[in-house]
């Protein structure tokens, strides 16, 4: 698991929970949106919009060969100049270039697919859903909330 806790950073809950690579240190979703202040951690409200809104760019990052922290300060704009200037594709928009994340996205739960794997299985550790977050920061005693259990 990566350092964001999904316990105290919701949003990043539910973009490891659909990830195809598990939980990886790739942050799905948006956890510094969260952690530095842009977005309430322990409200679910609005993350599913923050959450896709970073998810077709994370593949364009990592295809770039690039740490995705950079996006915290630099476009998609931005990388897509780079990522044309560099090596000489023609992506015409930011939008085509963006689909290129949305089809790598799309390719990896293909792949789960085909290997066996179904959205039961798109679920966090056990722990994250009946343990309480211990500690005496502000996520103090919070668990990851399902679809089934969020009512």
């Amino acid at each position: 698991m990566p350092a964001y806790h999904p316990n105290a950073a919701k949003g990043h809950g539910a973009g490891l929970r659909g990830n195809p690579s598990a939980a990886p240190v790739t942050l799905r979703g948006a956890p510094l949106t969260e952690v530095l202040g842009g977005a309430d951690p322990l409200s679910i409200v609005g993350k599913a919009k923050l959450f896709r809104e970073h998810q077709s760019g994370r593949p364009c990052w990592n295809s770039a060969v690039l740490c995705c922290f950079p996006s915290y300060g630099m476009s998609l704009k931005e990388l897509w100049q780079l990522v044309n200037a560099a090596t000489g594709f023609d992506y015409a928009t930011v939008r085509e270039f963006e689909s290129v994340g949305e089809r790598i996205n799309t390719l990896a739960r293909l792949f789960n697919v085909r290997e066996g794997f179904a959205r039961q299985q798109d679920m966090l550790p056990a722990r994250n859903l009946s343990q309480p977050l211990q500690g005496n920061g502000p996520a103090k005693g919070h668990v990851v909330r399902t679809r089934s259990d969020a009512g």
